[in-house]
């Protein structure tokens, strides 16, 4: 941030248990609850339930450089044309959180189908390869779709691409990861996750119920936003004298993530406590406390959910899970790109819409949305 520049606000997530917003580490000062949540746009039903809830969203966000520049850019106003929006992301087959991210996407095309196409393009190896990711982008982005929403897991290597579609006239937007640096890239806006601010209540809530010396384990140390979820919980976990000892694995090893936490486990003196940034690594380490014998021993928490880490929550053997709402992320980029081709608004400040806190109170209903794709 420059001298000149002024903070950044963003939209806080929520607490299902309280319904009172938690405070976001980007945001300088209190918002005032603007736009509509995922269980109230539900309710209201269909398209005009989402399209009313962003509209009501950016327009609360008022107008900055980047939403003046958009209304000069906005050429389809009284248009009949349907705009094609495309959403580009990683394709991992089966992964429950990139189910969700791609039902939000098509789902608001479904919703918006008369005046939009929403497209969802992935890529086909089944692994993490940002290589191939960038390849995929630039295929879309030579297409000349009227807008693109994407995410951020390597921000060196994305970023020229990510600048290249802007300077082409085709407006991005930055969903799931990559709060930090959607402004630097030239991107519209943001709609995801606050991970520093997430992991720090989530540390609050761990101290709460008397944790004071935890593992955190850490399924994916390379990528930015886990690190932000590791330093998060770190901080405010250490700051009222708590001890942690951080755990890196990897994700796409199961059996070896198990032995390895089980290990840490037995090998931390007076360990209570662990804390998983990641949803397969919950689901290692809800297995690794049991082979361990120490379920009465040590609490869990979790960020990101999976079917077994929601039944352990339901069943009282994990605290709570920590739900990003890709499905909301995927949804409300569709929308939000929409909103700025068709009228100019965007918003001035990220969107954060997670993580939201899953406990045993709301677990099952959370079981069958899960199921569904939507969670």
């Amino acid at each position: 941030m420059t001298p000149n520049e002024q903070p950044e606000r963003s939209v806080g997530h929520m607490d299902h248990k309280t319904q009172r917003p938690i405070e976001s580490d980007a945001a300088a000062e209190p918002e005032a609850d603007v736009g509509a949540t995922r269980r109230q746009m539900i309710r209201r039903g269909g398209a005009a339930a989402g399209v009313l809830g962003a509209a009501g969203l950016l327009a609360a966000c008022g107008s900055d450089s980047s939403s003046s520049k958009a209304s000069k850019q906005a050429t389809t106003t009284g248009s009949s044309k349907k705009l094609r929006i495309v959403t580009v992301w990683i394709g991992v087959p089966g992964a429950p959180f990139f189910v969700t991210t791609k039902n939000g996407a098509l789902q608001a095309g479904k919703d918006m189908s008369d005046v939009l196409t929403s497209e969802y393009r992935e890529t086909t190896s089944g692994q993490i390869d940002i290589n191939e990711l960038n390849r995929l982008f630039d295929t879309v982005v030579a297409s000349k779709p009227d807008g693109i929403a994407t995410f951020v897991i390597d921000p060196v290597a994305q970023k020229p691409h990510i600048e290249a579609a802007m300077k082409a006239g085709i407006p991005v937007i930055l969903e799931v990861s990559g709060v930090k640096y959607y402004k630097q890239f030239g991107a519209i806006g943001f709609f995801g996750a606050d991970n520093k601010a997430g992991s720090s209540a989530a540390a609050q809530r761990m101290k709460a119920e008397g944790v004071t010396n935890a593992l955190v384990i850490n399924g994916n140390p390379e990528n930015p936003d886990v690190t932000d979820r590791y330093i998060g919980f770190k901080t405010a976990f250490e700051a009222g004298g708590g001890k942690i000892r951080q755990v890196p694995v990897r994700e796409s090893d199961i059996t070896g993530m198990e032995a390895r936490i089980k290990a840490a486990l037995l090998s931390t003196p007076g360990v209570n406590g662990v804390y998983s940034l990641g949803a397969d690594s919950g689901n290692a380490a809800l297995a690794a406390v049991q082979k361990a014998n120490m379920t009465s021993k040590v609490k869990l928490a979790n960020w990101d959910l999976s079917a077994p880490v929601l039944k352990a929550v339901a069943a009282g053997q994990i605290l709570f899970a920590q739900d990003q709402q890709p499905f909301l992320d995927t949804y409300s980029s569709v929308v939000a790109l929409y909103l700025y081709k068709k009228y100019g608004v965007v918003p001035v400040a990220p969107v954060v819409n997670g993580p939201s806190f899953i406990t045993k109170d709301d677990a099952e209903q959370v079981i069958q949305l899960a199921a569904q794709g939507l969670r």
